[in-house]
Formats: C-alpha cells, sequence, structure tokens
C-alpha cells in the first residue's frame, strides 16, 4: 500500500448493506478501546501496559475504519490488530521457555524467529486476501497459555492462584471464539457475490459484527489479565501478593 491508496474506498462490512456509515460497528468498537484504557495500570507486570495501549488504538482504529471506509483505516485496524496478538503470544512463549524449558537453543531460536510472523502477516495482508485466516491462526496461538499455566502448576503447585488465572484465561479464550463464530458466520457471506442481497441484509440486521467487537474486547481484557498475573505470581508468590491476584478477580472486569 503507498500513500497514494489511503483514502481509496474499501468494501463495507455487513452493516453497511443497511446504512451509509457502519454506525453500531463504530460505536461498538470503542468498547475494546475502553477496555484497553481500563487495564492501563502502574501495577501491572512489565510491558503488559503495552499490550493494553495497543487494544485501546486497536478500538480507535477500527471505529475509523467503520466508519469511513477507507484503505489507510483499514490497514491501521488490521495492524492494531497483529501487533497486540503477536505481543501477546511472545509473552507467553517466552515464559514457557524461560521458566519451563532447558533448551537455551531454542529460546534463542524463538527470539530470532518471532519477528518473522508479524512481517510476514504485514506483508501477505498487502499482497494477498488471507488476513482473517492469519489473524485466526495467530488468535489460536494464544491457547498455548493453557498447557503452560499446566505445566506450571505441576512444577511449582496449583494453588487457589494458578486455577484462578487459568480459569480466567478459558472464559477470555471462549468469549473470543464465540465472537469469532459469529463474525466467522456473517461477513464471509456479505462479501459473497454469489449471496442474495436479501440474505446480506437479513445477516447485516442481527449486527454480529458489533457483538464481535464487545465479545473480543472483553475477551482479549480477560487474557492480558491472565498473562499479568502469572508474571506477577511469578515475581512474588507471597501471601500477600497471592491476596491481591485474587481480589483482583472479584470485579466483573478483573484488574490488579
Amino acid at each position: 500500500m503507498t500513500k497514494n491508496h489511503f483514502f481509496s474506498e474499501t468494501k463495507c462490512f455487513c452493516e453497511g448493506k443497511l446504512y451509509n456509515k457502519e454506525y453500531v460497528n463504530t460505536i461498538t468498537a470503542l468498547v475494546i478501546s475502553f477496555f484497553g484504557f481500563y487495564g492501563i495500570n502502574k501495577n501491572n507486570a512489565n510491558n503488559i501496559n503495552l499490550l493494553y495501549s495497543l487494544i485501546f488504538s486497536n478500538g480507535i482504529s477500527s471505529s475509523l475504519n467503520h466508519y469511513y471506509n477507507l484503505e489507510g483505516f483499514s490497514y491501521l485496524d488490521k495492524i492494531t490488530m497483529i501487533l497486540p496478538i503477536n505481543l501477546g503470544n511472545l509473552y507467553i512463549y517466552e515464559f514457557y521457555l524461560k521458566k519451563l524449558s532447558k533448551w537455551e537453543n531454542i529460546y534463542k531460536l524463538f527470539y530470532l524467529l518471532f519477528p518473522s510472523t508479524l512481517y510476514l502477516t504485514l506483508v501477505i495482508d498487502n499482497f494477498t486476501k488471507y488476513f482473517d485466516y492469519i489473524f485466526l491462526f495467530l488468535a489460536l496461538l494464544l491457547i498455548g497459555f493453557i498447557p503452560l499455566i499446566n505445566n506450571y502448576g505441576n512444577k511449582y503447585g496449583f494453588d487457589k492462584c494458578i486455577k484462578k488465572i487459568r480459569n480466567n484465561f478459558i472464559k477470555g479464550a471462549l468469549f473470543v471464539i464465540v465472537g469469532a463464530g459469529l463474525w466467522w458466520y456473517s461477513e464471509p457471506k456479505c462479501k459473497n457475490p454469489k449471496v442474495p442481497e436479501k440474505v446480506k441484509k437479513k445477516l447485516a440486521k442481527l449486527h454480529l459484527h458489533g457483538i464481535w467487537h464487545i465479545l473480543a474486547g472483553y475477551g482479549f481484557y480477560l487474557i492480558i489479565h491472565s498473562i499479568n498475573m502469572i508474571k506477577l505470581y511469578d515475581i512474588d508468590k507471597s501471601d500477600k501478593n497471592k491476596e491481591r491476584i485474587l481480589n483482583s478477580f472479584k470485579k466483573t472486569i478483573p484488574k490488579i
């Protein structure tokens, strides 16, 4: 993509079949920004605030993308989706290799190869139509947190904190999976020229894309919180810190 393409119009999503602007998608995208803003906290583990700030920027980018339907905002939306997903995977698998693996060379190889997932994703988006599949693949890699936390528990003991962190992550992953399912049920059909316009308008009235924004925003927030908690737990296993971690889960939107 060059600068000349920034203001080129892109194909609208399902909601564009109903209105001139994607009003519901524009508003619900800002819910993602809310979760990012709410999550930023000086008590978080190192680099966790970077994840929350990227979630915040994705909500803004997505909102602009849905309102204006321009190539530049679409690309910005995708970049701010890919960056937090890649960093989340980095934190998860780095933690696993550093804490639970004795393979020093594998640890080095991981850092040498990992940046390519970001570069390749952006290149693939620019020259192919497979971005959605790449994003789905990277999102599924986050599930590696579950065996990681199980291995960590086996090594250091399954106390209430470990179980709570694991269950919170699973809860977040389920929210994302359900939201993604709604997105995949509707958007590919709306972009398919073989699907009748009547069917597309019916799908648009369900506003499944907007629901995806809300479910994904909350789900990814819970996932980031789980990564944050295991990092804080690993730094300090004192009873006071464990109590602080457990108390964070008592809120509907967990926060340390």
